[in-house]
């Protein structure tokens, strides 16, 4: 894949918090992403909507790194995720690169069950702590990571 053309960083200016740039993801001779554009601006809420197979979970799963895309740069907070600057161009990225971009992102699933896990977080931490700091930490903690 030439990524010639696809910039090593975006300005300040003009990056938005996600942007992919032409991301095409194949399994085999099945193309499941073709040439996806698309940017996400930095406080905006984005729904992927569409059929059973059209590729929701696998933009995803992309996002995330759990996927490797076949063409196509993505760039979180104006830094290429899926790619690393290597000698003035880019390449597709390490372990290194990806684990230190995974520390900036995450993901919720839309489950209804992790909504009972998150009620016994909160039933056992107002059990453990006694003090009003305490629960006010605990109650951070999980809005923060649930």
């Amino acid at each position: 894949m030439d990524t010639s053309a696809y910039l090593l960083e975006f300005l300040e200016t003009d990056r938005p918090m996600i942007r992919f740039m032409n991301v095409g993801k194949s399994y085999g001779a099945l193309t499941v992403i073709h040439q996806l554009d698309f940017d996400v601006a930095k406080g905006e809420m984005v729904s992927i909507i569409g059929p059973s197979g059209s590729g929701k979970t696998t933009v995803l799963r992309i996002l995330m790194t759990l996927e490797t895309i076949n063409t196509g740069v993505i760039y979180i907070d104006g830094k290429p995720l899926t790619h690393m600057a290597k000698g003035g161009v880019l390449v597709p990225a390490d372990e290194r690169h990806l684990r230190q971009m995974r520390s900036s992102i995450g993901m919720c699933f839309q489950h209804f069950n992790l909504f009972l896990i998150r009620q016994r977080w909160r039933t056992a931490w107002k059990v453990r702590c006694k003090f009003w700091v305490c629960r006010k930490r605990m109650r951070e903690t999980v809005q923060k990571n649930c």
